[in-house]
């Protein structure tokens, strides 16, 4: 079975300020992502806002993302625990601080990651097929 993807043969450009330029380079690298791939999933998710796939999708990253800061909490918590180190409101303060900090990047990393090994399986299964 060949699911062959359609070709692409327009395009949309636009002009961007360097500092612009290298905020999108950088999103994209800590993605996983060529530039061009990370920009067209950015202008095809802002099309489909009102997709109801769409929301549902970014009700499971936010809640994705929560999740994940539980985890750092917990986790980082029971290593104070397990060094003997109190904790103190400060200390609590500082790991949510952390965990709230990094949960988008952790989730994205996670997405993009997770969505990579679809990509190739996906692909070694057309390969098979073929």
């Amino acid at each position: 079975m060949s699911s062959k993807l359609p070709s692409r043969t327009r395009s949309a450009g636009t002009k961007l300020t360097p500092e612009q330029h290298a905020a999108i380079t950088a999103r994209a690298d800590a993605e996983g992502l060529e530039l061009s791939e990370y920009i067209r999933r950015v202008l095809l998710s802002a099309s489909a806002q009102d997709d109801p796939i769409h929301r549902l999708e970014s009700l499971l990253h936010a809640q994705l993302e929560e999740t994940l800061a539980l985890r750092i909490l917990i986790l980082n918590l029971a290593g104070l625990q397990a060094n003997g180190e109190p904790l103190t409101a400060e200390r609590l303060q500082a790991v949510r601080a952390y965990a709230d900090e990094h949960k988008a990047a952790r989730a994205q990393m996670l997405l993009a990651t997770t969505t990579k090994q679809s990509e190739l399986a996906a692909s070694s299964e057309n390969q098979e097929a073929a």
